[in-house]
């Protein structure tokens, strides 16, 4: 019997040869050797006579399911939880070795992470005879976790691609690394994931701290930008080569990122993977800002701190006006100001103007929002920054609205969509501008009291983000619902407020939010539903006082008024109020604009 018949020297396997066809009737040769190395070994099966009876049988990985049998056999299944079962079976991925090893592991100790001293002696041998390059590239791939692409290598190793391969087929024969594709690229992974563990853990820790740096700078020179993963695997290695600063400074992109995805009013991007906010956001970021105070004295340049102090900032900012913690955010946008770093970069001060120009737009203040239109148009046409210019012209079309000034917004609206149409690049960027001007456009229709040609519009709109693949934003929903509902197609509007409702509860966006909610409610008393609707008109009051609109909380106050003269027994319980004062408050409110559709209805309660 002999055990990896594919480390033996050629003089061993010509007296092989030579015993089978001497002994062949008294002596029989049972050995093992890696699938990988049957080529090596071809030229010694060949050499074997026909009539000796040469057998081959291909040994192939267990099976989850093969797993699942041997550990019922071995121990009590029962004992082991699911999510230990699922861990054993990817770390060793079906390999009889590796799960006999975990399993013995995990009966005497209750562990999968130790090696016996006969497994490390095993795993060992599987490393003696390597070349140094060899070594030092196996080095490097244990570090990268996952995987490893041909360009990371040819980066860290230094060396060329042909020497890397020579090394990659030394590795790829010992069965210790496998070659794969992944989107078009070549990438390595260790065979087994407990053989990555093993080498890993003869790596001594200074070595390692150089390796990961060098990993976390060629990762920074070849990965894409603007991409959480990319983010998230600079920290992960820059934290591991203990570079701070770096460290810092990705977690703020990182932050950044995920501030525009999840609080800003029409989202710039949406090609971010959303990933889930910290539970305690503001402490998140007061954390992040001092510890960027603390590594202040190591960095080398100025320019990059002042940088990193702008971003977290405005990402701050952007974080409290979106979540209606206005003071906060005011205070965060106005720092920003006064930094010099700000003011010598138009990019980023179009970004502050931008906010607070939401701010102005979740208050209903135009006003406001016409002293940073102003300033960010100007800016804009000054550094010729087209998509700016488009941006903020929608924004100013949004202001005309509010100002019920009809035919000036239209003329920003559709010269907005006509710049992003007509731009070379079609990103999320331009096709999510487009339908947030689509959806001003379909409101500037509804207040016309044209409700058909609005929910023209609300459809284009939602249509546009379908088409793409793009988040739609819940006030498309919302504004069609109403426009639905002006037309007396209530089931429609019952289906567009759900819609709207279901993409609130997934988002962190406030405009509207009390809408759908109310309105949805309104519905469901219709179906004697009345503790459900109960529930919806909470949530619409709790996002009504954090938004602060005066005209979202109106028409909350209308709604309310409605269900108490339609239902006033059962809606007493929950709005215990007398119907004058939801009927004087939402007048009071809603004052603000007469050109407003529900004003009219109002009007007739």
């Amino acid at each position: 019997m002999i055990d990896n018949l594919h480390y033996a020297d050629w003089a061993s396997l010509q007296i092989f040869t030579s015993l089978l066809r001497e002994l062949r009737h008294n002596f029989m040769l049972v050995s093992t050797a890696l699938n990988s190395s049957v080529d090596s070994l071809s030229e010694f099966i060949l050499h074997i006579p026909k009539r000796v009876g040469l057998k081959q049988i291909h040994l192939t990985r267990f099976s989850i399911e093969d797993m699942q049998e041997i550990i019922s056999s071995k121990t009590d299944i029962n004992k082991i939880p699911a999510d230990i079962l699922t861990s054993i079976y990817e770390t060793t991925a079906g390999n009889a070795f590796f799960l006999n090893e975990l399993l013995n592991n995990y009966k005497e100790q209750g562990s999968l992470d130790t090696f016996s001293d006969q497994a490390q002696n095993i795993l060992s041998q599987r490393l003696q005879g390597l070349s140094t390059q060899s070594r030092q590239l196996l080095d490097i791939i244990s570090l990268l976790h996952n995987y490893a692409s041909l360009n990371l290598l040819e980066h860290v190793n230094g060396r060329s691609t042909l020497d890397i391969l020579e090394s990659v087929e030394e590795l790829t024969a010992r069965a210790l690394i496998i070659e794969k594709q992944r989107h078009g690229k070549t990438i390595f992974t260790f065979t087994h994931g407990k053989m990555r563990e093993y080498v890993v853990g003869l790596i001594p820790p200074s070595k390692c701290r150089i390796l990961y740096k060098s990993i976390a700078c060629a990762l920074e020179e070849i990965l894409p930008p603007k991409n959480n993963a990319t983010y998230n695997r600079l920290i992960q290695y820059f934290e591991l080569a203990g570079m701070q600063t770096k460290v810092l400074k990705y977690q703020i992109y990182l932050l950044e990122e995920l501030s525009i995805a999840q609080y800003e009013l029409y989202p710039s991007q949406v090609t971010f993977e959303q990933s889930p906010a910290p539970a305690d956001q503001s402490a998140f970021f007061s954390n992040i800002e001092e510890q960027l105070k603390k590594e202040r004295h190591n960095f080398t340049q100025d320019e990059e701190y002042e940088e990193l102090s702008a971003r977290l900032l405005i990402a701050k900012g952007r974080y409290y006006i979106l979540s209606g913690l206005y003071n906060e955010g005011l205070i965060c946008i106005r720092r920003c100001f006064h930094l010099g770093y700000v003011r010598r970069h138009s990019s980023y001060l179009l970004r502050a103007y931008r906010q607070m120009i939401y701010y102005g737009i979740q208050l209903y203040e135009p006003e406001l929002m016409k002293q940073y239109l102003d300033l960010g148009l100007a800016l804009a046409s000054e550094q010729n920054y087209l998509m700016e210019r488009a941006l903020f012209l929608r924004l100013n079309g949004l202001y005309h609205l509010m100002c019920n000034e009809y035919e000036e917004s239209e003329e920003d609206l559709r010269t907005s969509i006509s710049i992003f149409e007509h731009h070379t690049l079609q990103n999320s960027t331009t096709l999510l501008n487009i339908s947030a001007a689509y959806n001003y456009l379909g409101e500037l229709q509804r207040k016309k009291q044209q409700p058909d040609k609005a929910i023209a519009f609300y459809h284009k709109a939602i249509h546009l983000c379908q088409e793409h693949s793009l988040a739609i934003n819940p006030t498309h929903y919302t504004n069609l619902g109403s426009a639905y509902r002006a037309v007396g197609k209530n089931d429609k509007a019952f289906a567009s407020y759900a819609t709207a409702c279901s993409l609130y509860d997934n988002s962190y966006t406030l405009m509207g939010r009390s809408v759908a909610k109310s309105r949805y409610a309104v519905f469901l008393c219709e179906r004697g539903d009345f503790s459900m609707s109960d529930k919806f008109l909470h949530e619409a009051n709790a996002a009504c006082n954090k938004l602060g609109s005066p005209v979202e909380k109106g028409l909350l106050r209308k709604t309310q008024a409605e269900l108490l003269i339609q239902y006033p027994k059962e809606c007493k319980e929950f709005l215990p109020e007398p119907l004058e004062f939801y009927l004087s408050d939402a007048k009071r409110l809603m004052n603000i604009d007469h050109q407003l559709p529900e004003w009219k209805e109002l009007a007739e309660l």
